[in-house]
């Protein structure tokens, strides 16, 4: 298995813009499962995971290992292409015609946020989130704030180390499953931003 796999093409971007198999292919790059098992693990029914894992193997981001006889069916093992997935930015910056490429993104951001908000309502209905009171074993965090590119920059390295970090502990043993999710985008230029905009074609 590599560490990353590039996602290069539209079929593979459709493939994991849908929550469901997103969090699917999260499963398999853990170790070589079953449909069956997958569907257990996220508390689906298998019939309706089958035809997801089949497009995600037609994608390429998931491949059969292995095969088990089991009381006279067969079971085909899968595992993912790679650990970590990376959207090619080529993929996103091209133009099909008048509409930008971008929308493919705005499928996989929302995609990831709705995987996490269904994950979410499953971990708080089973009760495994606590209360403040009870020795909190979460976070939810917003904020809006500007900086400078420099800044900026500092803020994602950290980011990314926070990610590197998570990796390094996926492969443990310990007793209790978690899952981050991080969103870090701009929503607008600040007030300083556009007072320069302005001044510059006022100038012009």
């Amino acid at each position: 298995m590599k560490n990353i796999h590039m996602i290069g093409t539209w079929q593979q971007l459709k493939a994991i813009s849908e929550p469901l198999r997103l969090r699917m292919l999260d499963e398999f790059s853990r170790m070589p499962m079953t449909t069956k098992q997958v569907a257990s693990i996220l508390g689906e029914g298998p019939t309706r995971l089958y035809h997801h894992a089949e497009l995600l193997e037609r994608a390429g981001l998931i491949r059969q290992v292995r095969t088990r006889q089991n009381r006279g069916t067969i079971e085909k093992y899968y595992q993912a292409v790679a650990r970590e997935f990376q959207v090619d930015r080529k993929l996103l910056e091209v133009t099909r015609g008048a509409a930008p490429a971008t929308s493919g993104y705005e499928k996989l951001f929302l995609s990831a946020l709705e995987a996490t908000l269904s994950e979410a309502r499953k971990s708080i209905d089973a009760g495994l989130i606590k209360p403040v009171e009870e020795g909190r074993n979460a976070l939810l965090y917003r904020h809006k704030f500007s900086c400078s590119k420099a800044e900026f920059e500092g803020l994602m390295k950290t980011i990314q180390g926070w990610i590197e970090q998570c990796e390094i502990a996926r492969g443990g043993r310990g007793e209790m499953k978690y899952n981050l999710s991080i969103a870090f985008y701009p929503v607008s230029k600040s007030k300083q931003a556009r007072k320069k905009t302005r001044g510059k074609r006022g100038n012009d």
